[in-house]
C-alpha cells in the first residue's frame, strides 16, 4: 500500500525548491507568485511530515541541511518525472510543441544559436525557447537548478553530476582595424600584440583568462585602453580604430568583415572546444531532445 501525505506534497516540494534555490522565502515567494506565510508553512509542512529539518537558519540565512540537500536531489527527480509524465502525453499529438530552455555564453547567444534557432522555430512553429546568457558558473548554476535543459559553454571541468558532450572547435584571431594608424602593423608574436592598444572583457567572461594567461606565460602584459563586456561591441571599437582584439572566430560576423582583418593565432593558442553541459540521467523533453539533436545529430542522451 502507497502511504498517504498530508497536503498537496508536490506544491510543498515546489516552495522548497525555491527556497533552496534562492536562500531566501520572501525571493522564493516572489520566484513563484505565492506569499511568505504560504512558503514557510511548505516548509514547515515538509518538516512535520519526515520529522526532519531542512535549513540551518542558526546564522540568519537558509542553508540547507544534509537532510535538506538529499531532499532536494529527490525533490528534482521527482519534477524531472512529472515533466516526463507531461510531455509523454503532450507527444502523443501530432505537433511537437513545447518550451526548449538553453543558458549559455552571452557570444554564443548572439553568434552562434540563432540559425539554428530560425531553422529549427521554421519547422517546429509549436516550439518556442527561452535563452539566457551568463558566464560557466551561471550556466553550471541554471542547469542544475531547472532553470535550463542544457546550457552550451567552453567547460574544462564541471561537477560529477553533470555530463558535457563536444559541440564544436572554435579558434581565437586577432582582429584589427582596416584603416587607422594600427591597421599597417603586423602582429607577428605575442609581444608584438601586448604592444597594440587592446580592447579587452572583463575579468568575469570566458576569453580573459584564456587569453591573459597566455600573456602571463610570457610574462607580458596587455596594454588595455578598454574593457567592453560584449564581443559585438568590441568588434565594433575595433573597427573604428579604437585598437585590436582578441576574440572566438565564431564571432567575427560578415557585418563587420570590410572594416576588420582577422589575424590567426593558432601558433599561440589552442582551439578551444564548446561542450553542450547535461545533468547525469536527466529528462529532455521532445522539443528539447529534437534540438539537441539538430545542434548535434550524434548527441548521446543519457
Amino acid at each position: 500500500m502507497i502511504e498517504e501525505f498530508g497536503g498537496d506534497f508536490i506544491q510543498w516540494l515546489r516552495g522548497f525548491f525555491y527556497v533552496a534555490k534562492t536562500g531566501s522565502v520572501s525571493e522564493a515567494a516572489l520566484e513563484i507568485g505565492r506569499n511568505q506565510p504560504t512558503v514557510s508553512l511548505q516548509i514547515k509542512s515538509i518538516e512535520r511530515e519526515f520529522g526532519i529539518k531542512l535549513f540551518d537558519r542558526s546564522r540568519g540565512g537558509m542553508k540547507l541541511t544534509p537532510e535538506g540537500e538529499f531532499l532536494l536531489k529527490k525533490a528534482i527527480e521527482i519534477f524531472e518525472t512529472v515533466k516526463e509524465v507531461r510531455n509523454r502525453f503532450d507527444s502523443e499529438r501530432d505537433e511537437l510543441k513545447g518550451l526548449v530552455k538553453i543558458v549559455s555564453t552571452h557570444a554564443l547567444n548572439r553568434f552562434y544559436l540563432p540559425d539554428f534557432i530560425v531553422h529549427f522555430s521554421e519547422k517546429y512553429p509549436g516550439v518556442h525557447f527561452h535563452l539566457k546568457g551568463g558566464g560557466l558558473s551561471d550556466i553550471i548554476n541554471d542547469v542544475d537548478s531547472l532553470d535550463a535543459d542544457f546550457g552550451i559553454g567552453y567547460f574544462h571541468s564541471f561537477p560529477e553530476r553533470f555530463v558535457c558532450q563536444d559541440l564544436f572547435e572554435t579558434k581565437l584571431v586577432l582582429v584589427v582595424p582596416k584603416t587607422g594608424p594600427y591597421s599597417k602593423k603586423r602582429a607577428t608574436n605575442l609581444e608584438q600584440s601586448s604592444e597594440l592598444p587592446f580592447i579587452s572583457y572583463p575579468p568575469t567572461s570566458t576569453l580573459y583568462p584564456i587569453v591573459i594567461a597566455r600573456f602571463y606565460e610570457k610574462q607580458l602584459e596587455l596594454n588595455q585602453v578598454l574593457i567592453l563586456n560584449n564581443l559585438e561591441t568590441i568588434l565594433e571599437y575595433v573597427a573604428i580604430g579604437i585598437g585590436v582584439s582578441i576574440v572566438y572566430e565564431y564571432c567575427v560576423s560578415s557585418r563587420v568583415m570590410d572594416r576588420i582583418k582577422v589575424i590567426p593565432l593558432d601558433v599561440f593558442f589552442d582551439a578551444v572546444r564548446v561542450r553542450i553541459l547535461m545533468r547525469k540521467r536527466g529528462y529532455f523533453s521532445p522539443p528539447t531532445k529534437a534540438f539537441l539533436k539538430t545542434l548535434k545529430p550524434d548527441i548521446e542522451l543519457l
